[in-house]
C-alpha cells in the first residue's frame, strides 16, 4: 500500500512532539514493513525540503498565502464583529490546511495514494474535500481537541480554531484517537459518528539498554540514595506542575532529601512561578532544560519515581516511556491517562489541581520501595502489551487496508 502522511512537525527537522513522533514512528513502521510511506509536512518556518528518513519520503512545504487575512483585520476591528476577529486570529489555520492539500494533490497525481492520515491539529484535515475523498480514504488521526473554555486555553482563535477541526473530523472516513476518552469526546461533541471512530494508542519503542548512566546524583553532589522525582514535559499551569512544586515542598517535610528533576521547556506564562520556585529551592531541584529522547532515557533509569499532575492530557506520553522504563508513576484522573495507570496497580492517580494527595503518593512510593517496584513492574508488563510499536503499526496497517477495501 502507498501511505501518505499529514503533519505539521516531523522530528527530522522540528523538536521532538508528540504528533510528529508519531507520524515518524508509523511511518517508519509501515516503510519497515515494505510499504510505500510519503510525509507532508507543513514547515511554518519556511524551510522547504525534500528528505529521505529511513525509507520515509518526507516533503517540508510551506503554507499557502490566501489574500484575505488583511480585509479581515480591518473588518474584525468594528464593533460586533467577534467571529471575524476570530477568524483574522486563526486564519494561519487555514494557511496550513491549504498548503498543505495542494502538497498532497500534487503528490498523489504522481504515485496514487492507497490512503491518506492527517493528524487533527488546527483542522489540518479541512481541504480534503468530497471528490478527493471519492478516491482516496482520510484517516484523521486525533491526538487532542481545543476546548475554549478551559484555562490556558482562551487565546483569540481558539473559536475558529474548533470550527475548523469540527468540520475537518465529520468530513472523514474515519478517526482515530489515540484514548478511548478522546474518541468519546470526538462522538459526543464533534459530530462524529461512533461507527467511524476508533482507538489506535500510540507506539512505543521499547528502551534499549543504555551503556552509559546519567549519573544526576553525582553531577548536582546529591546523596547516592537520595530519592529523585522525575517531571517530563512542558513546564506550566496546564500540566499542573504548580501543584508539583507544592507537593514536593510538602513532601521534603516529611523525606528532607527528596530531590526534583525537570525536564523540558518552561512555557512564557509560566515563567514567573518557575523562577521563583526554583531561586527558593534550588538546591534539591534541578532543570537542564530540554534534552536529547536518549538523556530522557537515561534520566527515567535514575528516577524514583515519575509524577505527571496534569490537568489535562488526552493520552500521556511520559507515563507510558517511564512504565516502559520499570519506573512507577503517579498521574491524574483526568482525560485518558486511567487508561495507561490503572490505579494502585500500575501507577497512583490522584485528583488533578490539589497537591496534598499529590504529596501523599510521593512518599508512598518512596517510602515503600518494594511496593514500588513491583508496579513498576506490573506497569512495564503492560505497556510493552498495550502500547509496543509493533503491534500498533499492525494495526494501523490492517485499518488501511479495511478502508481501502470498503
Amino acid at each position: 500500500m502507498n501511505f501518505c502522511f499529514v503533519t505539521i512537525t516531523y522530528p527530522t527537522h522540528h523538536a521532538r512532539e508528540g504528533a510528529g513522533l508519531d507520524t515518524q514512528q508509523l511511518a517508519r513502521g509501515v516503510a519497515q514493513r515494505g510499504h510505500t510511506a510519503h510525509v507532508v509536512c507543513v514547515s511554518a518556518d519556511g524551510y522547504v525540503a525534500h528528505e529521505n528518513d529511513e525509507g520515509v519520503s518526507v516533503s517540508y512545504v510551506p503554507p499557502r498565502k490566501i489574500p484575505v487575512r488583511p480585509a479581515l483585520r480591518i473588518l474584525a476591528a468594528l464593533p460586533g464583529l467577534h467571529d471575524l476577529k476570530e477568524a483574522w486570529c486563526g486564519w494561519g489555520l487555514i494557511e496550513t490546511a491549504y498548503g498543505a492539500w495542494r502538497a498532497v494533490k500534487r503528490l498523489h497525481r504522481q504515485q496514487s495514494f492507497d490512503v491518506v492520515q492527517v493528524i487533527d491539529t488546527g483542522g489540518l484535515a479541512l481541504f480534503c474535500g468530497r471528490s478527493w475523498k471519492q478516491h482516496v480514504p482520510i484517516i484523521i488521526r486525533g491526538h487532542g481537541f481545543v476546548d475554549p473554555a478551559l484555562p490556558g486555553s482562551q487565546w483569540c482563535g481558539a473559536i475558529f480554531q474548533q470550527r475548523l477541526e469540527r468540520a475537518a473530523l465529520q468530513r472523514a472516513d474515519f478517526v482515530a484517537a489515540n484514548s478511548g476518552y478522546l474518541r468519546d469526546i470526538y462522538c459526543a461533541h464533534y459530530g462524529v459518528l461512533p461507527d467511524r471512530a476508533g482507538v489506535l494508542y500510540n507506539g512505543f519503542e521499547l528502551p534499549a539498554r543504555s551503556a552509559t548512566r546519567w549519573d544526576i546524583r553525582q553531577l548536582i553532589g546529591w546523596g547516592a540514595d537520595d530519592p529523585i522525582v522525575l517531571y517530563v514535559g512542558r513546564l506550566e499551569f496546564m500540566k499542573g506542575c504548580d501543584v508539583l512544586f507544592t507537593a514536593m515542598q510538602q513532601a521534603r517535610q516529611v523525606q528532607s532529601n527528596l530531590r526534583l528533576v525537570l525536564l523540558g521547556e518552561t512555557q512564557p506564562a509560566f515563567q514567573d512561578e518557575y523562577a521563583a520556585f526554583m531561586r527558593a529551592h534550588g538546591a534539591w531541584a534541578w532543570h537542564p532544560g530540554n534534552v536529547p529522547p536518549a538523556e530522557v532515557s537515561r534520566a527515567l533509569r535514575e528516577a524514583t519515581v515519575l509524577a505527571h499532575p496534569s490537568r489535562k492530557e488526552t493520552f500521556g506520553r511520559t507515563l507510558v516511556e517511564a512504565q516502559l522504563h520499570g519506573v512507577p508513576v503517579i498521574g491524574t484522573k483526568v482525560g485518558g491517562v486511567p487508561e495507561i495507570v490503572l490505579d494502585g496497580e500500575t501507577g497512583l492517580l490522584v485528583e488533578a489541581g490539589q497537591d496534598r494527595p499529590l504529596a501523599q503518593a510521593l512518599l508512598r512510593l518512596v517510602q515503600d520501595r518494594e511496593f514500588a517496584t513491583h508496579m513498576g513492574q506490573r506497569a512495564q508488563a503492560r505497556a510493552e502489551q498495550l502500547f509496543g510499536l509493533p503491534g500498533v503499526i499492525d494495526r494501523e496497517i490492517a485499518l488501511a487496508q479495511t478502508l481501502k477495501s470498503s
